[in-house]
């Protein structure tokens, strides 16, 4: 019933007394997906929003996909749900200020055994980068032990560690770096904190003095992080990077009630800005499958907002390989891609490799959905099209060029 009913009729149907009453998780998380896409906001839902995450905070919050469905909801009626929590004289916006444990192993790198920090003596070397030095250096910050991650030869990896988090929390990811001679081949980053899924820090690279790397990322459905302390981040590099004091520490209130009132707060203060019409009205239906299919097999590297990671995976907003000729980015997902590309004006040398997992209605609908979310505004495909390409390059088993695009 949920799936077929449309958001007008889940609204009068589970927005009562002023709350979204659904006794059953799995159904309360469809619900709050539905009622997102009601016409923005919707005062009545965002009362019922604001009253759902402050008196069932812990149901809310302590599952993620409750808690994503939530923020879907919110997002869509950031200024409703802002205005219900401001009647409410609860703004969101005193986040608490405790101290919260340093999840890192060693963080100081003080420990050392055989040279080497305990902890930090598994190292990666990533595309084809050559080995590099990874040890204990008594030229740490403060006149402490440190970490020193050295290479004479171009290479691309770091000194990772393995960590264990809540899922559905947010946390602040910092440490301090000192770049010696540290010259990124190309283009590339230099030396920051990468996790696996695509999170990353600030980064530095040349010749530096103690400078503090910082990110903040969301756990999502993760209960374990990978983290690098990257050398050669993103095209390798030659030289000396030496790590120090490096902490992952949960944002206490950032994960709660509080801290997700208070970011639709930022967001719904923020003028807006013009939303130009679109040539091509999306399908919400289409658009619904796309964007889980997105969500499943492209967001770790085109990344949510459709960036993509600068010098690794090319951006999908405003590239004129999607939302040009549409039979270019079914080639590619049916076949895979590998560099050396050029888009909007930069080189990455990726491989993409082919989704030989999803047919012809799955390949449509994402492509749907990115050739029409954030700045594209591009014709729908339709599985008729995919089929037809699908049929054209039936037997190819490697994964195409530029030049073979013809780009």
């Amino acid at each position: 019933g949920i799936s077929v009913a449309t958001p007008a009729q889940l609204k009068e149907a589970y927005v009562t007394d002023g709350t979204v009453k659904v006794a059953d998780d799995r159904e309360l998380a469809e619900v709050l997906v539905s009622l997102s896409q009601l016409p923005e906001n919707d005062a009545e839902l965002g009362t019922a929003l604001f009253n759902l995450i402050t008196k069932e905070e812990s149901r809310i919050t302590e599952e993620v996909t409750l808690k994503d469905a939530w923020l879907i909801a919110a997002h869509r009626h950031a200024a409703s749900v802002t205005a219900a929590s401001k009647a409410a004289g609860y703004t969101g916006e005193a986040m608490e200020t405790r101290q919260m444990p340093n999840l890192m192993p060693n963080p100081g790198f003080n420990e050392v055994v055989d040279g080497k920090p305990v902890g930090w003596t598994e190292v990666r070397v990533y595309g084809d980068g050559t080995p590099f030095e990874s040890k204990s250096t008594p030229d740490g910050r403060n006149g402490t032990p440190g970490l020193m991650l050295s290479s004479e030869k171009t290479t691309d990896g770091g000194a990772i560690v393995n960590l264990r988090v809540k899922p559905g929390t947010r946390y602040r990811l910092t440490a301090w770096a000192k770049a010696v001679n540290l010259q990124p081949a190309g283009e590339g980053l230099g030396t920051m904190l990468f996790v696996e899924g695509g999170d990353r820090s600030t980064s530095v690279k040349g010749n530096t003095d103690w400078t503090q790397l910082t990110a903040e990322l969301e756990s999502g459905d993760r209960s374990r992080l990978l983290v690098h302390c990257l050398i050669g981040a993103f095209g390798g590099a030659t030289g000396t990077v030496i790590y120090d004091d490096i902490s992952l520490t949960e944002i206490p209130g950032a994960s709660g009630a509080k801290g997700f009132l208070g970011e639709l707060a930022a967001k719904s203060s923020s003028p807006a800005a013009p939303v130009a019409e679109r040539k091509f009205k999306p399908d919400a239906e289409v658009h619904t499958r796309g964007a889980a299919i997105y969500a499943l097999t492209c967001v770790a590297c085109h990344q949510p907002t459709g960036a993509g990671l600068e010098n690794a995976f090319p951006p999908l907003d405003g590239s004129d390989w999607l939302t040009g000729d549409p039979t270019l980015p079914i080639r590619i997902v049916i076949g895979g891609l590998q560099g050396p590309v050029k888009v909007a004006g930069k080189d990455y040398k990726a491989v993409m490799p082919p989704h030989v997992d999803l047919d012809d209605t799955k390949i449509s609908d994402v492509l749907t959905y990115v050739r029409q979310s954030w700045s594209n505004d591009a014709a729908a495909v339709t599985p008729a099209q995919v089929k037809e390409v699908r049929d054209k390059i039936k037997g190819r088993t490697a994964p195409w060029t530029a030049a073979e695009l013809g780009r």
